[in-house]
């Protein structure tokens, strides 16, 4: 029997949309090389011929053999492996016959896996034909998470042999976060192919899309780092050439990051520490030798920040010596800070006596880091600790690290952190919290103040009476 396009059309819906993904007809959409799919035992022939009842033996067999990898693929217990194995059996079943993928693709139960699937599919579709797979994405799938990845690959493919008709294709087709993200696959794909042709076009079009700019830079730099640099301190916009020097130095360092830093022998804040993450994660100790030699101000100091953060991560014992020689004060100052704010999340007693080594006037910040690192990760382990202090400024700088990460699951917890504060400090600390719990259940923190009304210190009462006063918002 001759069945006309509009039902041959509904025959490769009928495959997709029972994999949730299918949004309307197809419609007029040119898919004719996708369309020639069996359903339900019957065969589906194109327009003017007529459907043969004989299968082909070696269609058969191939098609069984693609069954039984699937039905391996989706029963092994290769999870970390299954996703990348379901698009990678999608692109080779569809690029030898799109209508059998889809069909197999409606056969897969879990929806995620599904997705995987069909993923794959539309890459080889796209492969062949990245128009017809850019419009099936977008007609055939609704919006969402697979529509989007589906889009992303489509675009990407087809920007890396036309990129200006894909992006002119997404630019009139798509928006919102779909658009953004296809549009920076098509140039992502363009600078890893023709950087300098993306180059003219973006300062052509003088863009200012700092998500263009980075997928631009990021490509290029991942090949020739030094280029792509060289052109970056070229673009007119001063926030474009902030941007990209980032992205191009982030790349640079994955790479070679004594030479990214050679290239930017006075970094501004962000530039420095970024080469300081990316260095200090694979060589702390030349990333150390590298923060010494700056130049003294605020990139010296964040750089040392950064690294003291990402050194104290690896080795801390090595991170906290190196802190000890470190001959600039302001520098020394950032890095225990930093090293024990990362300290205190992972082994807060030992941070504590190691900041009970340190020079006093290093002490204040690096405690309150620590505080605040033991009350995000333990806070009933603080709670405790505090319990046996005697009463002290750096049990106060506890109690207040504790009562802000608490303030809003239990109040009446934090509130009482702060009454047992030292009566000359407790004033400001005190207020804060009480108005944020009059916000959540005024009644409750009322009731709270006035019961301990008569022992508050004047300066909490006259505090505390101030905030009464005020009006919520």
């Amino acid at each position: 029997m001759n069945l006309p396009t509009r039902h041959r059309s509904n025959a490769l819906l009928m495959a997709a949309a029972s994999a949730g993904a299918i949004a309307g007809s197809l419609g007029t959409l040119a898919i004719q090389h996708w369309q020639n799919p069996t359903i339900s035992g019957t065969a589906v022939s194109a327009p003017g011929t007529q459907a043969s009842p004989v299968r082909n033996p070696a269609l058969t067999a191939r098609t069984g053999d693609h069954r039984v990898k699937l039905s391996q693929i989706i029963n092994a217990d290769d999870l970390e492996h299954k996703s990348v194995d379901l698009q990678r059996l999608g692109s080779e079943v569809a690029a030898t016959d799109q209508a059998l993928a889809l069909r197999m693709a409606g056969g897969i139960a879990s929806q995620a896996d599904r997705s995987d699937f069909l993923r794959g599919v539309v890459a080889a579709m796209a492969d062949h034909d990245p128009l017809a797979a850019a419009q099936f994405a977008l007609q055939q799938f609704s919006p969402g998470a697979l529509q989007a990845d589906a889009l992303r690959i489509t675009l990407g493919k087809w920007g890396a042999a036309n990129p200006r008709d894909a992006y002119a294709w997404a630019n009139s087709n798509l928006s919102g976060p779909v658009r953004d993200e296809a549009i920076n696959a098509v140039v992502s794909h363009w600078a890893a192919n023709a950087p300098d042709q993306a180059a003219k076009w973006f300062t052509e079009t003088g863009s200012t899309s700092q998500p263009l700019l980075t997928a631009l830079v990021g490509s290029w730099a991942a090949k020739s780092p030094a280029d792509a640099a060289r052109w970056v301190e070229t673009l007119p916009d001063a926030v474009n050439r902030d941007t990209g020097r980032v992205v191009a130095a982030r790349e640079w360092a994955a790479q070679n990051p004594s030479e990214a830093a050679a290239a930017y022998p006075n970094p501004p804040l962000e530039l420095a520490a970024v080469l300081a993450d990316i260095w200090g994660s694979s060589n702390p100790a030349d990333a150390a030798h590298w923060v010494n030699q700056l130049p003294s101000g605020p990139s010296r100091e964040e750089a040392a920040a950064t690294l003291a953060t990402v050194w104290a991560a690896s080795d801390i014992n090595a991170a906290a010596a190196w802190s000890a020689n470190l001959p600039d004060p302001s520098i020394r100052a950032a890095a225990v800070e930093h090293i024990a704010a990362t300290w205190g999340a992972i082994d807060p007693d030992n941070a504590i006596a190691w900041l009970g080594t340190q020079p006093e006037n290093l002490r204040d910040r690096g405690y309150l880091g620590a505080y605040n690192s033991w009350a995000g990760t333990d806070p009933d382990g603080l709670a405790d600790w505090i319990s046996q202090l005697p009463a002290s400024p750096q049990a106060d700088t506890a109690r207040r690290s504790l009562g802000e990460v608490t303030i809003e699951s239990d109040p009446a917890a934090a509130m009482d952190l702060a009454l047992g504060m030292n009566p000359a400090s407790q004033a400001d600390t005190a207020g804060r919290w009480f108005r944020a719990w009059c916000r959540s259940d005024d009644a409750a923190a009322q009731d709270r103040l006035q019961q301990n009304w008569n022992t508050l210190p004047d300066t909490t009462r006259a505090r505390l009476g101030s905030e009464q006063s005020r009006s919520l918002p």
